[in-house]
Formats: structure tokens, C-alpha cells, sequence
């Protein structure tokens, strides 16, 4: 029996963790949910991960280089492990015209709401890049 591959989920909204957890586990993955970039970089430090799925609009928290709010844990991804970019599937309720304008074009960018054939094709190109 093979592994599940590890995914690391920022998202905070209980509903959605509990959809993404049953895609997840149906899909041969192994999700790991956590509330804010603080826990995900901790967590980022002790594992690996095939993939990320980030909420760009999760509350705000400070991480170790300063960076604010959800989209905080791809700027440090983006300084410090940019081949992960790849791997990151964004998911965001925020308007187009609220966005970060820094998101990198590596990243894979879902609006809520979203299509869940969409977003395993985007689980699968991130298991694929981490090959």
C-alpha cells in the first residue's frame, strides 16, 4: 500500500476544512490543516509536503520576516523555498481587484467559490512538480 502525500492546508474556515479533508484523504492525500502562517512555517520546519493549499485572505499574523496576513507564508516561501511556489494552490473569496499583486505566477490561483475538479487537477499538477 502506497503512501499518502503529505499537503499542508492554511485555512480557517471550519466548513471548508472539513470538504477539503474528505477530498483530500479520497484523493490518496494526507492533509495537515493549520490557522495561520506562524503554524504553517513551524510545521513547514519538521516536514515535507507534496503540496500547499493557502487561503490568501486568513487572518492576519506576523511572520518571521515581517509579511502580514495568509499570503505571508508564500512571501517567505517566495525568499526562502521558491522551488515550493510550484506546489502552492491559492484559494481566496477575495475580489480580483482586492488581490496581493505580488502573488507569484508560479502559484496556482482558485476563487471561492470553486469548481472541485479544478482544484484536484491543481492538487494533482502540485504532486506531479514535487516528482
Amino acid at each position: 500500500m502506497s503512501r499518502a502525500l503529505p499537503v499542508l492546508v492554511l485555512e480557517t474556515d471550519e466548513p471548508l476544512q472539513g470538504l477539503l479533508e474528505a477530498l483530500l484523504r479520497r484523493d490518496g492525500y494526507d492533509p495537515a490543516f493549520v490557522q495561520d502562517g506562524n503554524a504553517a512555517l513551524r510545521l513547514l520546519a519538521r516536514r515535507e509536503f507534496t503540496a500547499f493549499i493557502v487561503d490568501v485572505s486568513i487572518a492576519p499574523s506576523t511572520l518571521e520576516d515581517g509579511a502580514r496576513r495568509g499570503v505571508g507564508f508564500i512571501h517567505y516561501l517566495r525568499s526562502h523555498k521558491p522551488a515550493l511556489l510550484s506546489r502552492v494552490v491559492i484559494l481566496t473569496g477575495l475580489p480580483d481587484r482586492e488581490l496581493p499583486s505580488d502573488i507569484p505566477a508560479e502559484c496556482q490561483l482558485l476563487s471561492k467559490p470553486f469548481d472541485i475538479d479544478a482544484l484536484r487537477a491543481a492538487i494533482s499538477r502540485c504532486a506531479m512538480a514535487a516528482v
